[in-house]
């Protein structure tokens, strides 16, 4: 589904699958939000299928304090490995 993540376009897309580890049924959901030039950040939230219900509004209240350093994360991009953290949480 689409989303706004700090003022941006972003999108949240939620995958369902079993662990290769617990065997267990887990969902995945990634969030993406597009920078200026052209780059994408994401972030990966991984949870059993158990608690999906409850971290999933977690998780989705933590991306609406998110607030991103454009420039810190393009610097990121182009080999500043220690500036891979230009996204922050409120």
């Amino acid at each position: 589904r689409r989303e706004v993540i700090d003022g941006a376009a972003g999108f949240i897309v939620q995958l369902a699958g079993r662990s290769p580890v617990t065997g267990e049924e887990e969902r995945v959901t990634i969030y993406t939000r597009g920078l200026p030039d052209g780059h994408v950040i994401y972030a990966l939230a991984v949870v059993p299928s158990s608690g999906f219900n409850s971290l999933d509004q977690l998780f989705t209240r933590m991306t609406h304090t998110l607030t991103v350093n454009d420039n810190a994360v393009h610097r990121a991009a182009v080999g500043d490995r220690a500036g891979r953290l230009g996204a922050r949480l409120r």
